[in-house]
């Protein structure tokens, strides 16, 4: 059985591959009924062919339609970083955590601008006083990510 995390992976890996899909498909379609359409002008059955392009355009925005809500549906991932701010003594060591939401890979990476972090979350101030950010990132998709400021004085 799969997990809960597990089954969102899939679900968005289908709607990802099915978005393709769709696009590959509306694009052909397109295109054949263009040429279809060109073929035909003020020729025999031109209304006919006229219709169905018609009906073949609403299909297509139909399926448009359904892929957008679809891509709607899937929750986005969400990154929360605990605690959102710190102050620090230089060298004192602050211990990070992070919550990722709505992933099917639920894990980060961790990066300080001038301390250091290691894997597990945990940060080691630098020895001179200043400001510093600590970052955390989706592994799943670096552009979600949560930050918080740490002031060493």
């Amino acid at each position: 059985m799969a997990t809960g995390a597990q089954a969102l992976k899939d679900l968005q890996d289908l709607i990802t591959e099915l978005a393709t899909d769709v696009k590959t498909a509306t694009k052909v379609l397109k295109d054949l009924l263009a040429a279809i359409q060109a073929a035909t002008a003020g020729g025999p059955g031109a209304a006919q062919v006229e219709d169905l392009v018609k009906q073949g355009k609403s299909v297509l925005a139909g399926l448009e339609s359904g892929l957008t809500a679809a891509q709607a549906a899937v929750p986005p991932i969400l990154v929360s970083i605990f605690p959102t701010s710190v102050s620090l003594a230089p060298g004192a060591t602050e211990q990070f955590s992070e919550m990722v939401s709505n992933a099917g890979d639920p894990s980060v990476t961790w990066r300080a601008l001038t301390g250091s972090i290691d894997a597990n979350g945990l940060y080691t101030a630098p020895a001179t006083v200043g400001t510093d950010t600590v970052t955390v990132e989706s592994n799943e998709d670096p552009t979600k990510s949560a930050a918080a400021s740490v002031t060493i004085a």
